[in-house]
């Protein structure tokens, strides 16, 4: 059974504690998206694309370092299991992995060195074996989030009830469910990874 302690302020990601239910406010911020598609585990990837993606990362990174003297790489992978309109279509078997590298961009990012970044990404694109960057500004929202650990489903069906309960009861209305796990490298994933699982919440603000 989850302990469900509500948090209703915003707070990183990895702040999330093992059977611990959260409201958390996420401020609006504009992230770097590189898609890197799995299979349904989300563990084969093709040593090209994935080698490639971490090229340019690499050169994401070190643009950020000389022009702002800091590491803004704080979401470094993350795996999107899905998105639906209600969570039980999140936990079927045939639902698609979306891997992606994320990159918070730091909010002093002037418009010139933002253009700048953009090319430099696109310039190391080419050739390569990634299909699309893109570069994503999200606007203000709650989300309910939870931990568990990947391929224990007793954990998985249990924040996945805690959560559909505290929506009922809190009147709450789900913008789509995603399953996320967070990786310093794609390339060490661990058989019992911790999985953030996240719903985003409908006209949160």
């Amino acid at each position: 059974m989850i302990k469900v302690t509500i948090q209703k302020k915003y707070a990183p990601i990895y702040t999330a504690k093992k059977g611990q239910l959260s409201l958390i406010d996420v401020p609006a911020f504009t992230m770097m998206e590189l898609p890197c598609a799995g299979n349904q585990a989300g563990t084969v990837f093709e040593a090209k694309k994935l080698n490639a993606l971490y090229d340019v990362a690499k050169g994401i990174r070190l643009f950020m370092q000389q022009h702002y003297e800091q590491d803004y790489l704080v979401f470094p992978i993350s795996c999107e299991k899905g998105t639906a309109v209600d969570l039980q279509s999140l936990f079927e078997e045939k639902t698609e992995v979306q891997w992606k590298l994320r990159m918070l961009l730091p909010e002093e990012l002037t418009s010139e060195d933002f253009q700048s970044l953009k090319d430099q990404v696109q310039d190391k694109v080419k050739n390569r074996e990634i299909e699309a960057i893109d570069f994503v500004t999200i606007a203000p929202h709650q989300v309910i989030q939870g931990l568990y650990h990947q391929g224990n489903e007793a954990e998985e069906e249990a924040l996945a009830d805690a959560m559909k309960q505290f929506a009922a009861h809190e009147q709450l209305q789900v913008e789509a469910a995603q399953s996320i796990i967070y990786l310093e490298d794609l390339r060490k994933l661990k058989e019992n990874a911790e999985v953030l699982m996240r719903i985003p919440l409908k006209n949160s603000f």
